[in-house]
């Protein structure tokens, strides 16, 4: 019976030991605006249940999981680098909280990207998708920040924006049609469409990724699968439109459920599903301007582009087959910025010791049921502290105003957005200051445990300790911080991608209808 005992107790310690094993590979779907309650197993009464679902039901899932920013750019590059945006330059003297196609700068190469750090350990890495953190600097064509240039090995086809409301082909939420200063398509580091077709755009980034797979399959991996969805304009394949109750939203979170289910039995198939850990999670949360369009914060207030907790909190979902105990739900706090350091140290590596890192390894949470390694987060809209997340408690020094009903009801009649410039909006929450933003002196203290609506402040007289210790630590980490020369505010129209020598033209391998593109657009987009 004791050697009974001592062989299944070995075998339990080899079984931990190759559960975290620096061989793993790693996969990261990361959802563009997709709000924490947005899936079924997250409380959505009619989005089908999915094989995301299916993920967490057979993993852990994160409740208390946040982006640093409410805005793709910056949450993208916090977790590319696992530091607060501002510390790599990614805030503005203006209104620009995000990289446009006339941006002269991007991610700084002197950052080092979870795919760089990765390829240190001997990962091949690759991704594609949306990226959102630089495109060109000096001319439409050098591409000196494409991803490529950051550490990946492989890249497919990849948005260097995104998807957006300007697009639609449709129609439907913009009348001007997709437009080619906005909506373009890279394969690898080559313009490939401008503006861009929707049409079996995902069923090309899925055979990319298998191929990946199946070319790295004997080595380990990293792979990034960056959804351009849910963020309008919303557009799944025919055979998704019309499967969900929830409307063509719901549409594409079926579609976006079919990647994941595809690639996950691309793993299996390949005899390697075990030896691979699965993320999923998303940027920010969901866009209340475009109403139906968009996804659902559930019990959460505010959405995207606002630091209330709909604005920054998203869905985390972690599957790794025999490693990762099923059916865990944890409430530790997490962040984007964490991925780099739990990669990294899954992988066997050491962070940079030359750099501030603000996320911490989640390996111990995700393996052993560990405990946040996090005392305190913060949140920043450009380089001004809106908040603070310390257990259930939440500071918040600033707030957006949010939109009206009457608001919403005339971007969105029968709930489509449009893109109507009649509506009078007095409410804009892209900006980090200025009339939209209310400073609150002293700043307010909220149990977002117990109200995670954030609807009722806390008296501090009754809550004096953590006032004063989360007051306290947020000013001095406030005080201490560098400061670095802002990124966003260096545009230039000759910069903008174009795939003709025909200035008013800028349309390639395109079917469908598209607005020409000039200078003056540029320049009249600039100036908004």
């Amino acid at each position: 019976m004791t050697v009974l005992i001592l062989t299944t107790l070995l075998l339990m310690f080899i079984a931990e030991t190759q559960s975290v094993s620096k061989e793993t590979n790693i996969i990261l779907f990361l959802a563009d605006d997709m709000g924490w309650g947005d899936l079924a197993s997250w409380g959505h009464p009619t989005q089908a249940w999915n094989t995301i679902d299916d993920l967490g039901n057979q993993g852990l899932v994160m409740k208390n999981f946040y982006s640093p920013d409410s805005v793709c750019t910056p949450s993208r590059a916090a977790m590319m680098t696992g530091r607060l945006p501002l510390r790599s330059g990614i805030w503005s003297n203006t209104t620009y909280r995000a990289f446009e196609a006339y941006s002269t700068n991007g991610l700084p190469h002197s950052e080092q990207t979870i795919a760089e750090l990765l390829q240190e350990q001997g990962y091949t890495t690759g991704m594609v998708g949306k990226w959102h953190l630089g495109i060109n600097s000096y001319s439409n064509t050098d591409g000196v920040y494409l991803p490529d240039t950051q550490g990946f090995d492989y890249v497919g086809f990849n948005l260097p924006l995104g998807n957006e409301v300007l697009c639609d082909e449709t129609g439907l939420s913009s009348a001007a049609g997709p437009s080619p200063l906005t909506c373009f398509l890279y394969n690898g580091s080559d313009i490939f469409q401008q503006p861009f077709n929707h049409e079996g755009l995902t069923q090309k980034m899925v055979d990319q990724t298998k191929q990946f797979i199946a070319d790295a399959k004997n080595d380990k991996f990293f792979f990034y699968y960056s959804f351009f969805q849910p963020k309008v304009a919303l557009q799944p394949d025919i055979e998704f439109l019309g499967t969900s109750s929830r409307g063509v939203y719901g549409d594409t979170i079926a579609q976006m459920a079919w990647v994941v289910d595809e690639i996950r039995d691309t793993l299996l198939s390949e005899g390697i599903l075990e030896n691979t850990l699965i993320v999923f999670t998303s940027d920010n949360g969901p866009p209340e301007r475009l109403c139906l369009y968009a996804g659902s914060s559930g019990i959460l207030r505010g959405g995207k582009k606002s630091f209330y907790e709909g604005g920054l909190r998203v869905p985390a979902i972690f599957y790794h087959q025999g490693a990762i105990e099923a059916g865990q739900e944890s409430r530790e706090l997490g962040s984007l910025m964490d991925l780099l350091p739990t990669f990294v140290d899954i992988a066997g590596g050491t962070l940079p010791s030359n750099v501030t890192i603000d996320g911490r390894s989640m390996k111990q949470i995700l393996y052993d049921r560990g405990e946040s390694e996090h005392d305190i987060l913060y949140f920043y809209c450009g380089v001004v502290l809106f908040a603070a997340r310390s257990g259930p408690y939440k500071l918040v020094y600033r707030r957006h105003q949010l939109f009206t009903v009457e608001e919403l009801e005339c971007f969105c009649p029968m709930g489509i957005p449009h893109d109507s410039n009649s509506c009078n909006m007095t409410t804009p929450t892209y900006y980090c200051n200025g009339a939209a933003v209310e400073v609150l002196y002293p700043p307010v203290l909220y149990d977002v445990e117990q109200d995670p609506s954030e609807m009722y402040p806390l008296p501090i007289e009754s809550h004096t300790a953590i006032f004063e210790q989360m007051y306290e630590a947020a000013n001095e980490f406030d005080s201490g911080l560098p400061t670095t020369p802002n990124l966003l505010d260096s545009m230039d129209c000759e910069v903008v991608p174009c795939c003709t020598v025909m200035d008013d033209l800028c349309a390639c391998n395109y079917n469908g209808r598209a607005k020409t593109f000039s200078q003056y657009d540029c320049i009249q987009l600039m100036t908004l």
